[in-house]
């Protein structure tokens, strides 16, 4: 048998149980149709919210949709690329024209250059392991 305890004065009373349920409204003046189509409108609300709730949750689509921006940038970048260098070649090459032995000695001045630094690290290398 339950017995009836008293209050304590270092326990919070609980609320009472009328405050846990919904707040009852007066009827207004609306018609059963007005109702109706503000019933309507609520649903497409909802199914609005759940449908951008399902695609905050859906991972895989995310991921997706950042790879196709991802790529559309790319190749958005890539052509822009392509055109500056259609664009450039033309006056590149009026530019060299002519100048075709000035061009190879400084290839080969890079080329070399290029050799001796690989052959010099090639060098220090071996060293270093001996």
């Amino acid at each position: 048998m339950s017995e009836v305890q008293e209050p304590r004065p270092d326990v919070p009373a609980a609320p009472p149980v009328a405050a846990n349920r919904p707040e009852v409204r007066p009827p207004d003046d609306r018609s059963p149709d007005e109702l109706r189509a503000d019933l309507g409108e609520l649903r497409v609300e909802l199914g609005e919210t759940v449908q951008e709730l399902a695609q905050r949750v859906d991972v895989p689509a995310q991921v997706r949709a950042k790879r196709e921006e991802a790529t559309e940038l790319v190749q958005q970048q890539v052509a822009h690329a392509r055109k500056v260098v259609q664009d450039t070649v033309p006056a590149v090459e009026r530019l060299l024209h002519g100048r075709r032995g000035v061009v190879a000695a400084g290839a080969a001045v890079v080329g070399g250059l290029v050799l001796l630094l690989r052959l010099r690290r090639r060098r220090s290398r071996r060293r270093a392991e001996s």
